[in-house]
C-alpha cells in the first residue's frame, strides 16, 4: 500500500529527516519502520548513516552508483550521507510508518477481521501447550520462554483477570508486568495471546480461531495490524473494547536461505585463566589451581538475505597433542543479541551485503590447538542454513600466567649481596604452561634513575567509541617517545582508570586518548570538561626492570630454588642510600619466543651503604693566589702515580697546624666555598676560602681530602696532608 510510504524531508545536502509535508508546516513523526532509495549512475561512492530517535546510530551502509537500499528499523528518525546523494527520477529517500493508536486513524484503513484470541484460556494454560502457537509442523517448538519466567507471569494475569471479572480495577503493577512480559518478545505475545503463528497447528484447539485467508495478496504488499481487545468493565452489562498501536508486516514469500560469509579477521589469541589458592603451608598439603585455557577471535559475518535474523556461531579447538585433552564442549553463540536483549552496536552494510561484528571467547584444550569457527544463519521463518567453517589456524599465546610471589628480601651490610626468599612451597603452584614449557621465574629489579612516565592533564571532551572502548581529547602535548612508554599503561580520571590503548589527535591539535574497559559492565560518570586527568606508564614496563636472577620451574610446579643468595652487584656507589623495589614474572618459551607473565607483589628493601673510603692517595697543595675580595684559591695535586676516585666527587677542607688524629683536624678545620665536586681529570682539585690571613700564627698548614657520594651525599673519612706553611 504505497500510502504507508512518504517522502523523506530534506533537512540539509546531506541529512534527511522523517518528517510529513502536506502543503502545510511539516509535523514530526513518531518514528519510521522502514526506508528505501535508488542512487543514480552520476552519485559518488558515499556512507549512509541510519540514527534513531534516541540518536543512536542504527545502521551504517557503505553505497555505490545504481546501488538500492531498502532495510526494515525500529525508530528511524533520520538518514545521514557523508557526500550530498544523487537518486534516480523514482528513487528519492522514502520512508514507511503508521499513524499512531486510536480509533479514529483505524478508519480510514479498510480492516478485517483475522483471529480470535481467547487470551483468558491463556492464563490457564501450561507454557508446553501454549509453546505450539510457536510449532510449525515438522519444527521444533520456538520460544524464548521458559517455565520459570512463565509462572510467575501467568499469576500476574490470572490476577488481573480475577480484579476485572469482579469489577475492580486492575493495578498499575499488574499492568506494567503484562506489558514488560508481553512485549519483550514476540514470543512472549505469543505466550500472552497478542501473537499467533498463522494457524498452522490445529492441536490449538480453541485458543486461536483463524476467521479467513492470511497475507494472500501480492509479494511484498504491505498490511497493517492491530489488536482490539475485549472485556468487561465494573458494569457487567458492559463490553468495553481497547485498541493497540497498529503495526505492519509485509507480505513476502520465503527466500533462499544461504549460508553466511564467515570471516577470520585477525590471527586468533588464547590466554590461560589461573587463580592460585595461598593458604597457610601448614594446613595446605598441595596448593590449588583454578586454571582454563580461552581463545579470543575477533569476527565478522556476511550474508546477503535481506530476512536474516542472526548468525549462530561456534569457537572450536582440535584435540591438544602436547597434553592429550579433548576439546570442551563447544557452546554455540549468537552475533546479535537476541530479542530478550538491547541490541547497542549498529548494523553495518558493505557492498549491499549485511555485516555483523562480533569478539568471541571460548575454552580450548590447550595452546598448541588449533581453533576454527562454524556457524550458519538464522532467519525470521526461523530456519537455518548449512554450516560455514573458517580455516583451522594456530593461535598467538599472550601468556599471563601468576608468578610465584617473594615472602621477602634483604641487602647485606656492605650492600654487596641480595638475600632472597619466595612464598613457602605449599603456598603456591606454577601453571599448566610454565609447567610443560620449561618456565623460569625471574626476581627484578626497579632500575634505579629511571622514571615512571607520568603526565598531569585535563580532560576536554569524551568520545564514545561504542562499547568497551572510549577516547578523551586531553590538554596540551605528548610527544611520540611519552606517546609509546604510555601504551599500556592507565588513565586516571576521579574514580575512573583503564588502560591506555592508542593515540590519535583532534582537529585543534590536541592529543586523543583511547582507552579500554576491561569491564564492559562498567559505569563512571562522564568527566567535565577541565577535569583533572593522569596519564601513566605501565609499572611493568620493561625499561623499568631489571633481571637480577632466574631459577627453575620444575614439571610438579614448585621451583627448583626458594632461597636466593647469589652476589647480585646490588653494591654501586652511584645508588647512595634509598629503598629499592623487587618482584618476579614467569617466563616460558613457545615457537622459539620468550614470553613474560605479569610482574608479582613487589617488596620494598632498604639499601643503607657503608660510607665512601678513605680516599688512598698521597698529594701534594700550595695556596695559587687570592681574589680582590682577600679569598684564597688552593689546589690538591694527586701524586705522579696515582689518581682521584672517579666513582665519587671530593671535597676540600683546610685548617692551621699539624695533626695526628682526624678528630683534632675537624674540630680546627674551615670548609671550601665551592663544595664536593668532580676532580679535573682525576688528578687536580681546586677550592676558595675565606680569608687566610689568620693561617700565618702558625708553622704548618694541613688540607684534608674527603670522598663524597654525589646519590645522597654521604661523606667518607678525610685523608688528612700537613706540611710547613709558606703563607705570607
Amino acid at each position: 500500500m504505497d500510502y504507508f510510504w512518504r517522502p523523506f524531508l530534506r533537512k540539509s545536502v546531506t541529512e534527511y529527516v522523517v518528517k510529513i509535508d502536506d502543503g502545510e508546516e511539516p509535523v514530526d513523526c513518531p518514528s519510521a519502520q522502514a526506508a528505501y532509495f535508488e542512487l543514480s549512475a552520476d552519485a559518488h561512492p558515499l556512507v549512509a548513516t541510519f540514527i534513531g530517535l534516541s540518536g543512536a546510530i542504527l545502521a551504517k551502509c557503505k553505497l555505490d552508483p545504481l546501488d538500492k537500499f531498502y532495510c526494515e528499523f525500529a525508530d528511524l528518525a533520520k538518514i545521514h550521507f557523508s557526500r550530498i546523494p544523487i537518486f534516480t527520477s523514482g528513487g528519492y529517500p522514502k520512508f514507511a510508518f503508521l499513524r499512531p493508536s486510536g480509533a479514529d486513524y483505524l478508519q480510514e484503513y479498510r480492516t478485517d477481521l483475522i483471529a480470535t484470541i481467547d487470551a483468558r484460556a491463556s492464563a490457564n494454560e501450561s507454557l508446553d501447550d501454549l509453546a505450539l502457537r510457536y510449532k510449525r509442523r515438522g519444527a521444533p517448538t520456538m520460544v524464548e520462554f521458559s517455565s520459570s519466567d512463565w509462572m510467575p507471569y501467568r499469576d500476574i494475569f490470572k490476577n488481573a483477570l480475577k480484579s476485572s471479572d469482579m469489577g475492580s480495577a486492575v493495578t498499575d503493577e499488574e499492568v506494567a508486568s503484562l506489558n514488560l512480559a508481553a512485549g519483550s518478545s514476540f514470543a512472549g505475545a505469543s505466550v500472552f495471546g497478542t501473537g499467533f503463528v498463522d494457524g498452522e497447528n490445529e492441536s490449538l484447539g480453541g485458543l486461536d480461531t483463524q476467521h479467513g485467508p492470511l497475507l494472500q495478496g501480492e509479494d511484498g504488499e504491505i498490511y497493517a495490524y492491530y489488536i482490539q481487545a475485549e472485556y468487561q468493565g465494573s458494569n457487567q452489562n458492559r463490553s468495553y473494547r481497547q485498541t493497540s498501536a497498529p503495526c505492519f508486516a509485509f507480505n513476502r514469500k520465503m527466500p533462499v536461505l544461504t549460508k553466511p560469509t564467515l570471516i577470520m579477521d585477525l590471527q586468533p589469541v588464547s590466554k590461560i585463566l589461573a587463580t592460585n589458592v595461598s593458604t597457610s603451608s601448614a594446613t595446605l598439603e598441595a596448593p590449588t589451581l583454578e586454571e582454563t585455557v580461552e581463545q579470543t577471535q575477533e569476527l565478522y559475518f556476511k550474508t546477503d538475505n535481506p530476512f536474516n535474523k542472526s548468525i549462530r556461531f561456534a569457537l572450536r579447538s582440535e584435540r591438544s597433542k602436547l597434553l592429550d585433552i579433548d576439546e570442551p564442549e563447544p557452546i554455540w553463540q549468537l552475533s546479535l543479541p537476541s530479542s530478550l536483549q538491547s541490541q547497542s552496536r549498529p548494523v553495518e552494510f558493505l557492498d549491499l551485503m549485511r555485516v555483523e561484528r562480533a569478539t568471541a571467547t571460548a575454552e580450548i584444550a590447550f595452546i598448541d590447538s588449533k581453533v576454527w569457527t562454524e556457524a550458519k544463519s538464522l532467519d525470521f521463518w526461523d530456519r537455518e542454513s548449512a554450516v560455514t567453517l573458517t580455516r583451522k589456524r594456530p593461535t598467538r599465546f599472550e601468556y599471563n600466567g601468576l608468578t610465584a610471589p617473594l615472602s621477602g628480601a634483604r641487602i647485606d651490610a656492605n650492600g654487596e649481596q641480595l638475600f632472597a626468599s619466595f612464598a613457602p612451597k605449599g603456598d603456591w603452584i606454577a601453571d599448566r604452561v610454565a609447567r610443560y614449557l620449561g618456565g623460569r621465574v625471574q626476581v627484578l629489579e626497579n632500575r634505579v634513575g629511571v622514571a615512571r612516565t607520568k603526565i598531569e592533564t585535563r580532560v576536554l571532551e569524551t568520545i564514545s567509541l561504542g562499547g568497551q572502548l572510549w577516547a578523551f581529547e586531553v590538554e596540551g602535548s605528548i610527544g611520540e617517545v611519552e606517546k609509546s612508554r604510555l601504551l599500556g599503561g592507565a588513565l586516571e580520571v576521579g574514580e575512573l582508570s583503564a588502560e591506555i590503548t592508542g593515540f590519535s589527535q583532534a582537529q585543534s591539535g590536541n592529543p586523543i586518548c583511547e582507552i579500554y574497559l576491561f569491564d564492559e559492565c562498567s559505569e563512571f560518570e562522564l568527566p567535565q570538561s577541565g577535569t583533572q586527568a593522569l596519564l601513566l606508564e605501565d609499572i611493568g614496563s620493561p625499561r623499568l626492570w631489571r633481571v637480577i636472577a632466574t631459577t627453575a620451574i620444575l614439571t610438579d610446579g614448585t621451583l627448583e630454588k626458594y632461597e636466593l643468595e647469589d652476589n647480585y652487584e646490588v653494591h654501586r656507589p652511584e645508588l647512595g642510600n634509598r629503598v629499592l623495589q623487587f618482584t618476579t614474572r614467569n617466563t616460558v618459551t613457545w615457537n622459539n619466543e620468550v614470553l613474560e607473565g605479569s610482574l608479582g607483589r613487589r617488596v620494598a628493601v632498604p639499601l643503607l651503604l657503608p660510607p665512601p673510603e678513605i680516599p688512598n692517595l698521597c698529594f701534594d697543595f700550595d695556596e695559587i693566589g687570592k681574589d680582590y675580595f682577600g679569598r684564597s684559591v688552593f689546589r690538591v695535586t694527586a701524586g705522579a702515580c696515582e689518581e682521584f676516585d672517579s666513582s665519587y666527587q671530593q671535597s676540600m677542607s683546610l685548617a692551621g697546624g699539624r695533626f695526628d688524629d682526624v678528630a683534632g683536624f675537624a674540630e680546627n678545620a674551615r670548609n671550601g666555598l665551592w663544595g664536593a665536586q668532580p676532580s679535573l681529570g682525576r688528578k687536580v682539585l681546586f677550592e676558595v676560602f675565606g680569608s687566610t690571613d689568620d693561617l700565618s700564627q702558625h708553622q704548618d698548614i694541613s688540607v684534608a681530602v674527603s670522598n663524597v657520594r654525589e646519590s645522597d651525599g654521604a661523606t667518607g673519612l678525610p685523608k688528612v696532608w700537613s706540611k710547613l706553611n709558606q703563607g705570607d
